[in-house]
């Protein structure tokens, strides 16, 4: 049942550009802005399955180059702290679990994804780090995935320590 309603979902979300892109919207800019406004609410990617669907959509060629657009107004003054920013925004701790750098052990390879080539395009559109090299950013991407679970579980203390509840 999960795995129907999880393809349902995956194809609704492939649809969706096309969709967007044929309803009576007065101006192109803002069919654009809808859809990339629509795809940053599912942001920050909270489970494997929605990373998946994720991925899917950097798979559209427009959408892809639309939240490069949209990621690099994220800012940072260094190439280590834009992305971090971009990977914070992108991405709950939780999910970062489970994503290493080269999808070692039972986790998933975060090199191959569609969203580390989004992380590098929309770091190097920063003007600021334009110059910015994949070492720096693959350095500080595997650093942060790295420290993922300590941050999981800090932020799960702390909800404990002051009685809010996780929203997860």
């Amino acid at each position: 049942m999960m795995r129907e309603v999880h393809k349902d979902v995956k194809y609704l979300m492939k649809l969706l550009p096309t969709v967007m892109h044929n309803q009576m919207i007065p101006a192109c800019e803002n069919r654009k802005a809808t859809a990339v406004d629509n795809y940053l609410k599912m942001l920050p990617i909270k489970t494997l399955e929605d990373l998946d669907l994720w991925e899917d959509i950097l798979s559209d060629d427009d959408s892809f180059q639309n939240l490069v657009h949209a990621l690099a107004n994220k800012g940072g003054q260094t190439v280590e702290q834009t992305t971090r920013r971009i990977l914070s925004d992108l991405f709950t701790d939780e999910v970062s679990s489970k994503i290493n750098w080269a999808g070692r052990g039972e986790k998933q390879s975060f090199k191959t994804f569609k969203s580390c080539a989004l992380i590098y395009k929309a770091v190097r559109s920063n003007p600021s780090n334009s110059s910015a090299t994949e070492k720096q950013m693959e350095e500080t991407i595997k650093q942060w995935l790295k420290a993922a679970p300590l941050r999981a579980r800090y932020t799960e203390k702390k909800h404990v320590k002051w009685g809010k509840k996780m929203c997860v």
